[in-house]
């Protein structure tokens, strides 16, 4: 019975996260305060995974929606890259803007599309604000809604 018990868990772990796992070379790119989009050469399917930083997900029934940043620290003055994704039942879905919007001074917007893996992204100029201040970002998907955010250096 205890075996029973371990292998459901293992099987319902293993469904829950299916179709987002965080990149390797995000993760390495932290501690040396440089981010950049998963190397060409990662092992794993596109489609798996989520690039950037301060990742959310959402589900909504078969659908999942996923954002993030390119980098989770921003300098004033500098280009941020907003990240989305949208997959149902797993499967990318090409073809569905991204609309991006922010306040920082003033409303800052960009806009992408989906690809094959249903990634979108879209870089924006980032003019500044107080430092330490979070500014949340505001990311539709189709007719999918889901926040995430980066801070002001």
């Amino acid at each position: 019975m205890k075996r029973l018990a371990w292998l459901l868990l293992v099987v319902v772990l293993l469904f829950s996260t299916v179709g987002f796992t965080q990149s390797n070379s995000t993760a390495s790119s932290v501690s040396s305060g440089i981010t950049s989009p998963p190397a060409l050469s990662d092992p794993r399917p596109a489609a798996l995974v989520m690039p950037g930083y301060n990742a959310v997900c959402k589900n909504i029934g078969a659908t999942r929606v996923c954002t993030s940043v390119s980098d989770a620290r921003v300098t004033p003055a500098t280009r941020i890259t907003v990240y989305g994704m949208l997959k149902r039942k797993g499967v990318g879905q090409a073809g569905i803007t991204m609309k991006v919007v922010w306040q920082s001074k003033g409303t800052v917007t960009c806009s992408g599309v989906t690809d094959e893996n249903g990634l979108a992204s879209c870089t924006a100029y980032f003019p500044g604000g107080n430092k330490g201040h979070k500014v949340r970002v505001k990311v539709t998907i189709g007719k999918y809604k889901v926040n995430t955010y980066f801070t002001s250096r």
